[in-house]
């Protein structure tokens, strides 16, 4: 789907991951460089969600995936409702990718999960997780909550961007929730030539190395290949093994219009940080209460 921002009429391409509408999307969308794709794992429903949507210049860009929690339909109503939220900012975003924008964006995106959510009874309130990435030209801001994750790859090495907000299985931190008054960590990045980006939920992480995570985007023709190659490779060991396994969601940006060069694949980067921690509270009128443990996998 074509949209255009309501100042100066600026183009943007968008694809969607809905768990309740489904796929939604263009040809015109540019699959070279961006790329989403998610698979049910062995779960009875889907609780991911994901949104890429760039300028029809590709200079700028908005990448998110979502994870849902909360029970059988509470976990797919507070992702979708938090992609509905997030979708409102991507003309502005791709427009003016900015930090402040990407801020009102998960913002807007957790009063949407809350509004949806507040009359669901459940024993763990709704909720979701989120990873962001809004991209301008050479600089690239990131915005997280819970445990899906972005990395960077460059020259073949893997670099976690987020900390994941859990201990053990405990997830103490989301957008969406009644329980909780989220912390949204920041982060800004200067890309490079070569480099891509890659958004994924735990369903992803929890299943693939860092190695694995890289051997499977440079390998790929395209960053919706590389997108479809990591979900579907969970799939496939999901069949083989018959265990239950998460949703996994993945969304790939390439910073260049070939797919970054195929570097040998080196000792990955956990965790490494360069940027200034913001946190967000958002006022929502909630106490904080315990925190709820998520689906265990």
């Amino acid at each position: 789907m074509a949209q255009s921002s309501s100042r100066g009429r600026v183009s943007y391409h968008l694809r969607l991951l809905h768990p309740v509408h489904g796929r939604q999307g263009t040809t015109t969308f540019n699959s070279n460089r961006f790329g989403l794709h998610s698979v049910i794992g062995g779960r009875e429903n889907q609780e991911d969600a994901g949104l890429v949507a760039h300028a029809a210049n590709n200079s700028n860009a908005v990448l998110a995936v979502f994870d849902g929690m909360g029970g059988h339909e509470g976990g797919e109503i507070a992702s979708g409702a938090a992609l509905d939220g997030l979708n409102a900012h991507a003309g502005a975003l791709t427009n003016n990718a900015e930090l402040d924008g990407l801020r009102r964006a998960i913002m807007s995106a957790h009063n949407a999960a809350l509004r949806a959510t507040v009359n669901i009874s459940s024993e763990r309130p709704p909720g979701t997780t989120v990873a962001a990435a809004a991209v301008s030209g050479n600089t690239a801001h990131i915005a997280h909550a819970g445990d899906s994750r972005a990395y960077l790859l460059r020259d073949g090495v893997l670099t976690q961007l987020t900390q994941d907000h859990r201990v053990q299985r405990i997830l103490y931190n989301c957008i969406g929730s009644k329980a909780v008054v989220p912390r949204v960590d920041v982060s800004t990045h200067q890309l490079r030539t070569g480099d891509a980006l890659l958004l994924v939920t735990d369903g992803v992480s929890g299943r693939l190395s860092d190695e694995e995570l890289a051997q499977h985007i440079q390998r790929a023709s395209s960053a919706q290949a590389a997108a479809e190659s990591i979900c579907n490779e969970i799939q496939s060991r999901q069949r083989s093994s018959g265990r239950k396994f998460d949703n996994a969601t993945a969304a790939v940006y390439f910073h260049s219009p070939k797919p970054p060069s195929a570097a040998p694949v080196r000792e990955s980067k956990r965790t490494l940080y360069r940027r200034t921690t913001l946190v967000e509270r958002v006022l929502t009128g909630q106490k904080v209460v315990s925190v709820k443990p998520k689906h265990s996998r």
